[in-house]
């Protein structure tokens, strides 16, 4: 687990059970797929971008190309959340414990350290529990970036609604007054919308939740796409990748259309989680995800072109790896979609916004809260003159 702002980072890998396999995928395909089955998810208001993925091959030490299979395969996830540690698996665990028993009670450990089952009934989740075995099968994170780092995924949330009211207050002048009404009802009930469920949604905003994830999951296009490279790492590399992460290598994506990024490491045992006839890999890899505004072209040319020297020592030692000179574009594009996993299923805790975008509306946000904020002290001073004259 690492922390940026206010927001943290956590990044597992499951081994899981061989002949539950094919239920997961097919678990994976159903609530990726069907409207509104990821909709729980959305109402927990501190997520900004979750994935999992299901990890079924890896690339060979000599990093030329190909994959090769795992005898176990892995459960992959991936997430950038608000507030405590504490209070993420007790959210997690209170509010979906049908979803977590199916997409990690398939996973080696989750039923004996989390599942807890009621004579009669339906099993729930123990936090407790839950949280030993997430720590048992958390990955070593780097380094990470964040182009928000201190806006919370509500803050976030608030600041496109509030934004869309006054664009729709703008664009039906004769419908201002109304307009300019919803929006301070909604600025009002936001500014106080603690967490960590988000506030009640009109039918409109319960509509687009629904049916715009699931749009996109079809397309596999989320406007805020995920992108997962892995790559075989040597403990030199390893050290040197830590000793530069002390510097920040990914502050490079400053000023483009990187929401999140982050450097994890898979250990060379990989597979030390219980399960017993482990891969025994003789190598570490290296995680390089990231959550983008764009296609996925536009953030592999970001990286190439933004982060050349930290791209070159991420992946400088596999073979192939062309290095991030103009000459060698083409390749090194080829190179990255050659490592990339692919996501089963990804979560978005607000509207797809561009990075210049969502600063924009954060800053107006903060003129309304500002303004709203004198408003008040101005009612207060007008009622407390009032009361004086009274007496």
């Amino acid at each position: 687990m690492d922390e940026a702002g206010t927001t943290q980072a956590l990044t597992t890998l499951s081994p899981i059970l061989p002949e539950r396999m094919r239920e997961l995928t097919s678990r994976l395909r159903v609530v990726r797929y069907t409207p509104g089955l990821g909709r729980p998810l959305l109402q927990l208001g501190f997520i900004h971008y979750a994935r999992w993925i299901i990890v079924e091959w890896l690339p060979p030490r000599t990093g030329n190309g190909g994959w090769h299979g795992l005898r176990w395969k892995y459960l992959l996830f991936e997430g950038n959340y608000d507030g405590s540690a504490g209070e993420y698996f007790r959210a997690f665990s209170d509010i979906l414990p049908a979803r977590l028993i199916g997409l990690w009670g398939d996973c080696v450990g989750f039923e004996r350290a989390a599942l807890r089952r009621h004579r009669g009934g339906a099993p729930s989740v123990q936090p407790s529990g839950f949280q030993t075995f997430i720590d048992s099968n958390s990955l070593e994170i780097l380094t990470r970036f964040a182009a928000f780092p201190g806006s919370t995924a509500i803050d976030i949330r608030q600041a496109v609604t509030l934004n869309e009211l006054e664009a729709e207050a703008s664009r039906e002048p004769r419908n201002a007054r109304s307009a300019r009404a919803a929006l301070q009802r909604k600025s009002e009930a936001r500014e106080t919308a603690l967490g960590p469920v988000s506030p009640t949604l009109t039918v409109r905003e319960r509509f687009s939740a629904l049916y715009d994830p699931w749009k996109q999951a079809l397309s596999g296009h989320y406007g805020v796409n995920p992108l997962t490279v892995v790559t075989p790492l040597s403990g030199e590399r390893a050290d040197a990748l830590r000793e530069a992460s002390r510097r920040r290598p990914l502050d490079g994506l400053n000023g483009t259309e990187t929401h999140f990024a982050r450097l994890s490491i898979i250990p060379p045992w990989l597979t030390d989680l219980g399960q017993p006839n482990p891969d025994r890999l003789d190598t570490a890899y290296l995680l390089y995800t990231s959550d983008s505004w764009g296609q996925p072209y536009d953030h592999i040319e970001t990286v190439r072109t933004k982060l050349g020297a930290t791209a070159d020592l991420m992946w400088g030692e596999c073979d192939g790896y062309p290095g991030h000179d103009e000459r060698a574009k083409a390749r090194f594009h080829a190179w990255v979609n050659s490592h990339t996993l692919k996501t089963r299923y990804y979560v978005a805790g607000y509207p797809p916004r561009s990075v210049a975008k969502i600063h924009r509306y954060l800053e107006q946000r903060a003129r309304a809260a500002e303004r709203y904020a004198a408003e008040r002290a101005a009612a207060g001073q007008l009622r407390a003159g009032a009361d004086n004259d009274r007496d």
